[in-house]
């Protein structure tokens, strides 16, 4: 058996020439043990100053799958050696979420939420939980978006009851309605509506007549990624879609990138979005 160690200190193990068992005696790291080893990524750090946020995801060879749940660890955690010598322990270092797969976690600026991405549903799509700082824990969540688009990067507004998010819409889904509930009502069945006849249709080959029509392994299709603005408050309707066809054109926003910082943000006033 190898010791991978715990979240945080697993990945270290990927440095070494070899692996440890339990009787002390090395041998070769295998495919198996980089697989056993947790994956820790996106850290986000509580307004408090007080807490990181992450997410780790649990690689099952037996199911041919990844699942990823949020963490969270005190900031300034001292870690002490493992008893096996294989690894090492952080203090107070505890999972947060137990679901289907949940990411992105994000604090609202006022420390009071955490909002993050989860299929719990059968989709991808907006939660949002009650943060106890002082305790460093979150209570159960309640989904916030229930778009048949799916959402995807969230990203909290100052004011801690907005947010902006991305989906992937049909561009001729755009409504001619003014700017309003009945506008997003009917955008969000529009855009329902065409995916139901997408499922049932039998043919599923694709035609493109412009560029550009794939990214890697991944065919742009029918949709396109528009910004959203979403409200936490209860019964604030669908939220507004800030890029349509009508400002954007056939065009995709934010532009593809391969990773790293979102490609959009609000201004500390809330009244502006790059």
């Amino acid at each position: 058996m190898v010791a991978v160690g715990c979240a945080a200190g697993a990945q270290g193990l990927a440095t070494g020439a070899g692996s440890t068992t339990a009787s002390g005696a090395k041998r070769p790291m295998t495919f198996a043990d980089l697989q056993a080893m947790k994956r820790v990524s996106d850290p986000q750090i509580s307004p408090s100053g007080k807490w990181v946020l992450f997410s780790v995801t649990d690689v099952s060879l037996e199911k041919n799958s990844k699942l990823n749940h949020l963490w969270v660890v005190p900031l300034g955690a001292t870690r002490t050696a493992g008893t096996d010598g294989g690894g090492s322990k952080a203090d107070g270092e505890r999972q947060l979420t137990t679901g289907k797969g949940e990411s992105e976690g994000r604090f609202s600026p006022d420390g009071k939420w955490v909002m993050y991405a989860s299929p719990e549903t059968g989709s991808s799509q907006v939660w949002l939980a009650p943060w106890d700082d002082a305790a460093g824990t979150m209570a159960a969540g309640h989904q916030v978006t229930s778009l048949e688009t799916e959402t995807d990067g969230a990203v909290w507004a100052p004011d801690s009851k907005h947010f902006l998010f991305v989906s992937e819409v049909y561009p001729e889904c755009e409504s001619h309605a003014a700017m309003g509930v009945t506008r997003n009502e009917e955008e969000v069945n529009c855009n329902a509506a065409k995916d139901v006849v997408a499922a049932q249709n039998p043919a599923k080959a694709l035609l493109f007549t412009s560029l550009l029509y794939r990214h890697w392994d991944h065919y742009q299709g029918a949709k396109r990624s528009h910004i959203f603005y979403g409200s936490t408050e209860p019964g604030a309707g669908a939220p507004v879609d800030l890029t349509p066809a009508s400002v954007i054109g056939d065009h995709v926003a934010p532009t593809f990138s391969m990773g790293g910082p979102m490609g959009y943000a609000i201004s500390p006033d809330g009244k502006e979005v790059a």
